[in-house]
């Protein structure tokens, strides 16, 4: 009786551990914003580049309306290993909020060097915003 109850408890230990690190490794962590335009984690841009590259980002939302977020990141895999480059992001897109809330007309460019990796995610109200240049 003494190592049927060991058994049991050994099982229950296991299947609790397994089904705990499972929800570890598929539960995505986006990485937060460096700030609203250019979220450099690798640092690829030298300081005179992102300045430059913002400077335009912030005249194309003055000018268009349209709130562009240039992301660099090593790779896709560092942040959620088990989902495609194309979900992770539009999911980074959507968890960040980029855009205006109600047109819904960010862009994102998403960069992951190891993966060799580029997707420009558009918000579904940038067609709008598009046409009204």
């Amino acid at each position: 009786m003494c190592k049927k109850n060991l058994v049991t408890r050994i099982l229950l230990s296991v299947v609790l551990l397994c089904s705990s690190a499972q929800a570890v490794v598929t539960t995505p962590q986006y990485p937060m914003p460096l700030n609203k335009y250019i979220s450099d984690y690798v640092g690829v841009l030298q300081p005179e580049e992102t300045r430059s590259l913002a400077t335009k980002l912030i005249a194309c939302e003055r000018k268009l309306g349209v709130e562009c977020a240039v992301v660099i990141i090593d790779s896709v895999n560092r942040y959620a290993p088990a989902m495609r480059f194309e979900q992770f992001a539009t999911n980074l897109f959507n968890q960040w909020g980029i855009g205006s809330r109600f047109k819904n007309n960010g862009v994102l460019l998403l960069v992951a060097l190891q993966d060799r990796a580029v997707r420009i995610e558009l918000g579904s109200g940038y067609k709008i915003a598009h046409n009204n240049i």
